[in-house]
């Protein structure tokens, strides 16, 4: 099974829906509705399965809106920063999220499957 399938397989155990229900563009939040307390158990799966500890902090870009706030107070660059804080994502993909962000949270199905794929060994 790809990545995909073990992180859709994952999410559909753990926020109990189709696995049908979840695309690589699924909003986690927005979409799928995944609530905080659903992303220990995502993370802790995602270890398991995956074979390496998984930082829930940055899957779940929990600091984004942080990085962001540093970013414009120091006068850098904000999808620089953001591209150095978060490594696994592109800068397309940095613009399209803070183009996106006043629409509510933004990750994305395809944002965990790129950090799956950056770290795994």
């Amino acid at each position: 099974m790809n990545v995909l399938e073990e992180i859709k397989e994952i999410i559909s155990e753990v926020l109990d829906i189709e696995k049908g229900e979840i695309a690589e563009e699924s909003y986690l939040i927005r979409e799928l509705d995944a609530e905080s307390v659903d992303f220990l158990e995502m993370a802790l799966s995602f270890s398991e399965v995956f074979g390496f500890e998984v930082q829930d902090d940055f899957i779940f870009l929990r600091n984004f809106q942080e990085y962001m706030a540093e970013a414009e107070e120091n006068g850098l660059n904000i999808n620089s920063l953001l591209c150095k804080k978060y490594e696994f994502l592109s800068s397309y993909r940095v613009d399209e999220m803070l183009s996106d962000i006043k629409s509510g949270n933004i990750i994305k199905i395809k944002d965990l499957v790129s950090y799956i794929n950056f770290y795994k060994k």
